[in-house]
């Protein structure tokens, strides 16, 4: 139920209160981020590329991504979630993760669980293609996280950002598979919240 509340307003005190909640009951970490990796394939990362020789139908596919059945008009026949839904239910599922791992938790020490977060982006940078997702899964983490993994990180995470600029966002310009404005805030957020 926390994961589809989250959205850029109430992320951080969601996190704030999860992560208290995780800090009096550890084994309720474990069990949400087993529920966000099943809500949104991009925390952990990966993402399931479509190809007619994998997939016997576009419907499988939808379904391995994680996009949901939504009722028709006036109680038509069920259908998938559009794209743009679906898009801006995992922006806002990667939002509610950067900030569980920015949450200041003092026993974890300066850094708390941006470790986590750290490994993370390395993991989609080294293993992911530059698509559509890949785009907003990093804009949504960055947009949460970056700040503090710049105060962490100083400047391994600054040649990240050089590397997300130099690399990944000319893929996805060449791309023609990836929504335009999906790359643009991207890029937007790379030169304007986090230099």
């Amino acid at each position: 139920k926390v994961v589809a509340l989250g959205s850029e307003s109430n992320a951080f005190p969601l996190a704030e209160v999860v992560v208290g909640c995780t800090i009096r009951f550890p084994n309720l970490w474990s069990t949400l981020m087993a529920t966000l990796a099943n809500e949104c394939l991009a925390t952990v990362p990966k993402h399931v590329y479509y190809s007619k020789k994998v997939f016997k139908s576009e419907d499988e596919y939808r379904e391995r991504m994680k996009y949901k059945k939504v009722k028709g008009k006036e109680g038509g026949e069920e259908t998938w979630e559009s794209n743009e839904d679906f898009e801006k239910r995992m922006a806002s599922v990667m939002l509610f993760y950067g900030a569980l791992l920015t949450v200041n938790i003092p026993d974890f020490g300066p850094r708390g669980l941006l470790g986590s977060g750290w490994k993370w982006l390395v993991r989609i940078l080294n293993h992911h293609k530059p698509c559509t997702m890949t785009a907003i899964a990093l804009h949504a983490f960055l947009k949460q996280t970056g700040y503090r993994m710049l105060q962490a990180y100083g400047r391994q995470m600054q040649k990240m950002l050089k590397l997300i600029e130099t690399q990944i966002i000319p893929a996805l310009k060449a791309d023609k598979n990836v929504d335009d404005a999906v790359r643009i805030r991207l890029e937007a957020c790379l030169s304007e919240d986090l230099k």
